[in-house]
């Protein structure tokens, strides 16, 4: 079997774990979140969170409190299909939605920013495991973004959010490309 093809049964497995997660469930992950992922951001100016897809873990509390204190920094997807990042501080006002209805920074309203003043990137993924390594969509969008940051010298906090249904215990498959993250938090 492929490398690709093998990360592609692994994305059907997790996305119908992930299909699969209760309402109940998914509330008392968002109000983990702000519980413990926020005190560990108190240190960092500048955080670049993530709007979450639908099935991803709810960010809104905590990107809503990042908002207000002028921290929060959101990727938009450019036409070079690169990651633009933006400052974001009111979330109702600023964000529309991409081609695909994903809500991304609207460049009119929100100043982009240079890679070198992100101190933390908060990064969602389809799985995790426990040596640092994710799987996502299969876009490459954060493989590509995380590569040039680490090319160009950079060293933000690079931490994975998810759902512990997402945990791939037999590990998930990697290659040179992919960028390990510092830490992964599952709620």
């Amino acid at each position: 079997m492929t490398r690709c093809v093998e990360k592609q049964l692994i994305r059907s497995l997790l996305k119908e774990r992930r299909r699969t997660i209760s309402s109940m469930r998914k509330e008392e992950a968002a109000a983990l979140i702000i519980a413990q992922i926020l005190p560990l951001l108190k240190p960092f100016k500048a955080v670049l969170s993530f709007h979450p897809m639908p099935g991803e873990i709810d960010m809104t509390e905590l990107n809503l409190c990042l908002a207000t204190e002028n921290r929060l920094l959101l990727s938009r997807i450019t036409e070079e299909n690169t990651l633009s990042i933006h400052s974001v501080t009111e979330i109702g006002k600023e964000l529309q939605p991409n081609i695909w209805g994903l809500l991304e920074p609207d460049p009119s309203l929100c100043c982009e920013i240079d890679m070198a003043k992100i101190d933390c990137i908060l990064v969602p993924g389809l799985g995790f495991d426990h040596r640092g390594h994710r799987i996502g969509y299969g876009k490459g969008h954060y493989d590509r973004f995380l590569g040039k940051i680490k090319a160009q010298g950079f060293s933000p906090k690079v931490i994975g959010l998810g759902f512990k249904e997402q945990l791939v215990e037999e590990g998930v498959p990697n290659e040179d490309h992919d960028i390990a993250l510092d830490g992964i938090f599952l709620f």
